[in-house]
């Protein structure tokens, strides 16, 4: 097997992705203006598009399907309404995928919230 620099590629992107959201963490915790809106988006289309070339390969149909799906779980886990992150990636990706970004963003946010409710509490 050949290695070539396809391969890196989808590690490269994923990798982006998740230093993109710490350091997005970071600067808010250290009270830089901003918020984790749009940095979300960057990372949710950077890791989708990294999982679905992993998946289907780089030359695969479903790359903008995987990055739609990514991106709309990862802003329904941080903003928690469905209809309005379904509606805001509407200016991102096609239309006629609208039924699986609104369902991965309730699966997104139902996630969150019962991660919520099985921690048990410090009182």
């Amino acid at each position: 097997m050949e290695i070539t620099y396809t391969s890196y590629l989808p590690l490269a992107l994923i990798g982006i992705a998740f230093f993109k959201l710490l350091l997005t963490n970071l600067c808010i915790q250290f009270g830089l203006k901003g918020g984790h809106f749009f940095p979300v988006i960057f990372a949710g289309v950077c890791m989708g598009y990294g999982v679905a070339m992993l998946t289907c390969g780089p030359d695969g149909g479903h790359v903008v399907f995987g990055a739609a799906i990514v991106t709309a779980s990862l802003l329904g886990g941080i903003m928690k309404k469905p209809l309005a992150i379904t509606m805001l990636l509407f200016l991102c990706f096609p239309v006629k995928m609208f039924i699986w970004i609104f369902i991965a963003a309730v699966v997104g946010s139902k996630l969150t919230t019962l991660k919520a409710e099985q921690e048990p509490s410090a009182n």
